[in-house]
């Protein structure tokens, strides 16, 4: 597949990049980019499902503060209220009897819901509140505080419950398409080495192009001097056509040079 068919089939959904190009006089160093395109599986769950669950808990009284009665009553009328719901309310402690009676000590508190046969989510108070967000086969997802206030937290828990299945299907098209950047990008990393291999055959450049994440670096050795480059899915099929001659320009800017100089080439200037 040559590069001009390839970019044809990119996504329409463009990626974020910032370039950057140096020279740098006896330096063997690059500058790569800051590239955004497809995430792990594991990173988009926590991108995704974090931001949710992060706004379950909502801070107010100290812990300490509230009775372990009023706990557990608040659990039990929220699993009360909303049958339909199958909350699971459960404690833990050093009870005499088969419950709890006054005087036992609970050391800790939950609720939880399945709310499906991957994800579940549970709220727990025992030093501190911490709600939890499991997904199968991922790392759980969770957020602690040491003072809550239980009522607004137990509504909001009970939202993230009532609108879980319109944002579980808008993860499972995240899913697809950050299945679909995957994809193009492992293309355009096929096509970018074998392009700059061909490329670069007859040429009496020295060359190096070293795999970086999402995308390629590209180091050209010029004698004493190294130019380098970053190469993706957006860029390559743009700048491989015109990188030779760019090159010779940039040899002879160097060559015509009296002394050594660090040239970097980026969209604006930017303090150290």
């Amino acid at each position: 597949m040559d590069f001009f068919t390839l970019k044809k089939k990119l996504s329409k959904k463009r990626l974020y990049l910032s370039h950057t190009v140096g020279i740098f006089g006896g330096m063997n160093g690059n500058n790569p980019s800051l590239y955004r395109s497809s995430l792990s599986t594991n990173s988009l769950v926590s991108n995704y499902w974090g931001r949710l669950v992060n706004r379950i808990l909502v801070r107010g009284q100290s812990i300490n503060s509230l009775s372990e009665g009023e706990i557990l009553c608040a659990f039990n009328e929220l699993k009360n209220r909303r049958p339909e719901h199958r909350y699971s309310v459960k404690a833990v402690g050093e009870k005499q009897g088969a419950m709890f009676q006054q005087g036992d000590k609970i050391q800790e508190i939950r609720i939880a819901k399945s709310l499906d046969a991957m994800v579940s989510v549970e709220l727990l108070v025992n030093f501190q509140a911490t709600v939890r967000l499991s997904v199968k086969d991922y790392s759980s997802i969770s957020y602690s505080l040491p003072t809550i206030d239980l009522q607004n937290t137990l509504e909001n828990l009970e939202r993230f419950v009532d609108e879980f299945p319109k944002n579980f299907e808008r993860f499972e098209k995240a899913l697809v398409e950050n299945e679909k950047n995957a994809k193009i990008v492992a293309m355009a990393k096929v096509s970018i080495k074998a392009a700059i291999e061909q490329l670069f055959a007859s040429t009496h450049y020295e060359w190096e192009l070293v795999e970086s994440g999402k995308f390629y670096s590209l180091r050209v050795g010029m004698g004493e001097n190294v130019v380098s480059m970053t190469l993706n899915d957006k860029n390559f099929a743009r700048r491989i056509p015109v990188l030779l001659d760019a090159l010779r320009q940039v040899e002879s800017l160097v060559d015509s040079l009296s002394f050594p100089m660090d040239i970097a080439m980026g969209k604006k200037f930017v303090k150290f």
